[in-house]
């Protein structure tokens, strides 16, 4: 399906959505309501609630922040953390996004892998310094700690890198997903919930989109 001027993306909560008007692309679409929920935000970064069912099959979940990458989006983690372990036993992973202000909200699946050293690196330098020693103190973190204990394992780590470019530590990095499948729902003033859910094949480019139920 083609993308005219009115793009679906570009519509307000409450009008429908009409197939002929859906891109062909998710991400297009994707990056239309993500762009209208920063600005009704007033944010730039944009989390999600990551899923994982690893170690014994068991779910589990973390609101992370998410980047958007070709085919798919990167999230950052703590590899020894509870998330982290059930991404080594199960690369499988699912990613919501709740923008229930408008009535929105995306659902995404795929698969996930580290990314390489140099791109984990990349984005620990653009966090600030705050962050920065926050992911180095989580790192002491463990079941049952207190919070003035990590109060001052941050406090440690601010010394410890006093006057010089904080390094990432090599517990925590980056992880790629890529997405096979992207669900998109909408609710309309008429009662009708618009949704549609995108696919890909392995090895093909190009990507399905159907009416599906809610």
């Amino acid at each position: 399906m083609s993308a005219p001027s009115g793009l679906a993306g570009n519509r307000s909560r409450g009008v429908p959505i009409i197939d002929e008007e859906l891109p062909g692309d998710p991400f297009e679409l994707y990056s239309s309501w993500c762009a209208e929920i920063r600005r009704d935000r007033g944010t730039q970064g944009v989390r999600a609630v990551l899923a994982t069912a690893g170690v014994g099959a068991r779910p589990s979940m973390w609101c992370t922040r998410v980047v958007p990458l070709p085919g798919g989006f990167a999230c950052f983690l703590h590899h020894r953390g509870r998330i982290g372990a059930a991404l080594a036993s199960d690369p499988e992973v699912a990613l919501a996004f709740d923008w229930s202000e408008r009535g929105r909200s995306v659902l995404a699946t795929g698969r996930c892998a580290r990314l390489p050293a140099v791109d984990s690196d990349a984005f620990f330098g653009r966090l600030t310094e705050r962050e920065q020693l926050a992911v180095w103190a989580g790192g002491t973190q463990e079941e049952g700690h207190s919070r003035a204990a990590a109060a001052a394992a941050a406090a440690d780590f601010a010394d410890r890198f006093s006057g010089q470019l904080i390094p990432r530590p090599r517990f925590w990095g980056g992880y790629r997903i890529t997405i096979d499948e992207m669900l998109f729902q909408q609710d309309s003033d008429d009662g009708v919930t618009d949704c549609f859910r995108y696919g890909k094949a392995p090895g093909e480019k190009a990507w399905s989109v159907v009416r599906s139920a809610p």
